[in-house]
């Protein structure tokens, strides 16, 4: 009877296409698997060929088949070798972290797989399982959160749990921008535009381009931060030895760092240089793999991170697009602030490119002077801090001096999206979604004028770039 059952389930399995991965491989590692050892599952996964959301799916069937519980099976994968650098899978237009993309998926084999729970070889402790699903947060929706407010570090500059970008170009000020800012959150001070902070708060700085000693401190004070609630992160000790900080090998490091410490507001100065040799910041998908697990750091903590970024230099774009090398940096964050020099006013102003979470904050002036102090051993320090003077007019669309702001938005948003050829239209509605300029239906009405050729293949329409584009 019992023999009669598995075999009708395999049946079921084979039809359902589910196995496929699985019983493709050679018998040797199908043995492997069919050992008790999660290690050996997850490391022969790891070095197949497929994309690492491919190998979590095919580790997913391959325990739900030997009964492991949802719980078991996320518990499994959360932690697995593979998926490290590539933890956002595009759904319904938006880009879902490693951890729920994971959820979902076993939520949802786990329904599909038809699992005779009232077979010989079922275990008791699974019959509660598909209710498990729910209980512990394994999927969610939307009836069942409760809508919650926009926090702010900064109130429409710098929100809470989440990216803020600062981006500008060389010598603009602003890594002294985001110390003037945390020596602020330090005191429990107001910000430069009067927005009142509810208590003195706790500050992270990783920089790997400013020594503590002879820069980062000295700008701490000429700020008036309380610097016992301000710290540097350069190294992490791991296996007794101390390692430069680098990402993704220590986000574990940083986490555990920020919510231990109870940092709200954290520096990544610039994310570059932390990041590992290996994943090209030029590209959309290895950059949106670095951006996403902070992202996942962010709202867990509920701490600010403020990623200071250089600009590219394509000078006949719009500072939009010259935000590190890649689309994928203004598309995963929430807030991207810019540093100029504003030639009509004759200041330097800091500006609002992009603002998902409330409208857009209007520029403030600000300036930068020399401040001198002395160390304990009575030697002349001097630095440089930041001065702000109040709003400014300034307009960064209006700067391009190009005619209509957003046909410049759209015109560069289409010159990164189809550089290297055609892209299929759907994607370019899901980047566009992401990065947040305009609409779809926005987007199409520029288009034509543009020179944006439409291109069907198939069932599927491609956008490919004109011979020359239409300025």
């Amino acid at each position: 009877m019992a023999s009669s059952q598995k075999s009708t389930k395999a049946t079921s399995h084979e039809n359902l296409g589910r196995r496929d991965a699985f019983n493709s491989l050679p018998p040797g590692i199908r043995q492997l698997l069919n050992e008790p050892y999660r290690k050996n599952l997850l490391n022969i996964a790891s070095g197949t060929m497929l994309s690492w959301h491919q190998q979590a799916l095919w580790v997913i069937d391959w325990m739900i088949e030997n009964w492991h519980t949802p719980k078991d099976i996320f518990e499994v994968l959360r932690t697995a070798p593979f998926g490290q650098n590539q933890v956002k899978v595009l759904e319904n237009g938006n880009y879902a972290g490693r951890d729920l993309w994971l959820k979902r998926e076993i939520a949802k084999r786990w329904r599909e797989s038809e699992q005779d729970l009232n077979s010989e070889d079922a275990k008791p402790e699974l019959l509660d399982s598909i209710t498990e699903l729910g209980d512990d947060g394994i999927i969610e929706e939307a009836t069942d959160i409760d809508p919650e407010r926009v926090r702010w570090l900064w109130r429409n500059y710098i929100p809470a749990a989440t990216l803020t970008i600062l981006a500008g170009d060389p010598g603009m000020g602003k890594s002294m921008i985001a110390i003037h800012v945390a020596a602020r959150a330090s005191r429990g001070e107001a910000m430069p535009d009067g927005y009142a902070l509810s208590r003195a708060m706790s500050s992270a700085i990783a920089s790997a381009e400013d020594k503590t000693a002879n820069t980062i401190t000295p700008r701490l004070m000429a700020a008036n931060a309380n610097c016992k609630l301000v710290k540097t992160i350069r190294k992490v000790n791991i296996d007794g030895k101390p390692l430069y900080l680098s990402f993704p090998r220590d986000f574990s490091h940083l986490k555990r760092h920020i919510i231990e410490g109870k940092r709200k507001l954290v520096i990544i100065d610039p994310l570059n240089a932390f990041v590992e040799k290996g994943v090209d910041t030029y590209k959309d998908q290895d950059i949106r793999g670095i951006l996403a697990p902070l992202e996942d750091i962010a709202e867990e903590s509920g701490a600010s991170i403020v990623i200071i970024a250089h600009l590219n230099k394509k000078e006949d774009a719009s500072t939009l697009y010259r935000v590190g090398g890649s689309i994928g940096f203004i598309g995963a964050a929430r807030s991207v602030l810019g540093v100029s020099y504003n030639a009509e006013e004759q200041t330097n102003v800091l500006y609002s490119l992009k603002s998902n979470l409330s409208r857009k904050p209007p520029a403030l002036r600000y300036s930068i002077e020399e401040w001198k102090t002395r160390n304990s051993k009575g030697e002349q320090i001097t630095t440089s801090k930041i001065v702000w003077s109040g709003v400014s007019e300034f307009d960064p669309l209006r700067k391009s001096g190009r005619g209509d702001g957003l046909r410049v938005l759209i015109l560069e948003f289409l010159k990164q999206e189809l550089d290297d050829g055609e892209v299929e239209a759907e994607q370019v509605r899901k980047d566009l979604a992401s990065c947040g300029i305009c609409s779809w239906k926005t987007l199409g009405n520029y288009k034509a004028s543009l020179g944006v050729r439409s291109v069907k293949k198939g069932e599927k329409w491609f956008w490919d770039k004109p011979v020359k584009w239409v300025k």
